[in-house]
């Protein structure tokens, strides 16, 4: 009898402790809904039908991707608001930079220079985010900057002036911060059974 009050008591503690991270995930996905909702309705549904290239992009259309990389930034940055909103703002220029066409049989999708893009979201719709104490001038460079942190990652900005220009940027350790946290968001999505 003992040993079975033992059992229950161990199978009861881990039925209580698994709720607990589901709840978790719950409220990270509140936080990030609650957060990107502020957005107009329209240009979350532009999100949500551009498409990404799946070598790179294996999540799906940006808006996926986006909720990625918030919800990696949230649990390894969580009370750094300028990598949250980089996290929101970082990829709103694809759609307005989407290319798809098809070289040599093979189909190429493409969004170059939608990080060049991201400053216009950012003076359009900071506002909306004014009750978050937050540094605008640095979520507008680590969102600027997201795609040279990726080619300095994989050795790409091969030109020594460029690499010393980007080390020297105001906000350096941060952009590379957040490509963590972008680099993160590429991934399939879990599928929830």
């Amino acid at each position: 009898m003992i040993q079975c009050l033992k059992v229950w008591k161990v199978l009861w503690t881990k039925c209580k402790t698994k709720p607990t991270s589901s709840k978790k995930k719950r409220k990270t996905m509140s936080k990030f809904k609650e957060l990107y909702n502020r957005f107009p309705q329209e240009l979350r549904d532009k999100l949500a039908a551009c498409k990404q290239h799946p070598k790179y992009h294996k999540e799906g259309p940006v808006s996926e991707h986006i909720k990625l990389v918030f919800e990696y930034a949230e649990k390894n940055f969580p009370e750094d608001m300028e990598i949250l909103l980089s996290a929101l703002f970082h990829d709103l220029g694809k759609p307005e930079t989407f290319s798809e066409r098809v070289v040599n049989g093979e189909l190429k999708i493409s969004a170059y220079g939608h990080e060049f893009r991201a400053k216009n979201f950012i003076l359009k719709y900071f506002e909306l985010f004014k009750d978050i104490s937050t540094n605008q001038e640095k979520v507008e460079e680590i969102c600027h900057n997201h795609m040279r942190a990726s080619q300095y990652n994989k050795g790409t900005l091969k030109k020594a002036h460029k690499r010393k220009a980007f080390e020297e940027l105001k906000h350096f350790d941060a952009i590379m911060k957040f490509a963590e946290c972008d680099k993160a968001g590429k991934k399939a999505p879990e599928k929830v059974i």
